[in-house]
């Protein structure tokens, strides 16, 4: 019955502390200036930091004159695709044969099959 009791006042004295917070008093951005596009700032960052680097290629691929400048560009791309990708896997031989042919005039059809394994 005690504890009954003690419980039941605790609740009373924290019902009001919890009706204290209504939902307005939650969004404390809602009165500053500086945070009124909260929403688009990273966005609008984003594009800035794209748009600047989109300058910088466009730079860059502007002052290819030679065949030179093309193949150190390509180099430069291969290595960069190659980096984020992953390398190619080793080459193996395919051991291809031959499982049917069929003389349909004018066209021939041969049906091939690769040895998947290893």
């Amino acid at each position: 019955m005690r504890i009954l009791r003690n419980s039941c006042l605790l609740l009373l004295l924290f019902v009001p502390a919890l009706r204290g917070q209504t939902q307005g008093n939650l969004n404390f951005l809602t009165d500053l200036s500086d945070f009124q596009n909260l929403r688009r700032m990273l966005p609008e960052f984003l594009k800035s930091q794209a748009r600047a680097l989109l300058q910088q290629r466009r730079a860059l691929v502007d002052r290819i004159s030679n065949d030179q400048d093309v193949k150190a560009r390509k180099a430069y791309i291969r290595e960069r695709m190659l980096s984020a990708l992953g390398e190619f896997p080793k080459k193996t031989p395919l051991n291809v044969q031959s499982v049917g042919r069929e003389n349909l005039q004018p066209v021939r059809i041969a049906r091939k099959a690769k040895d998947v394994r290893g």
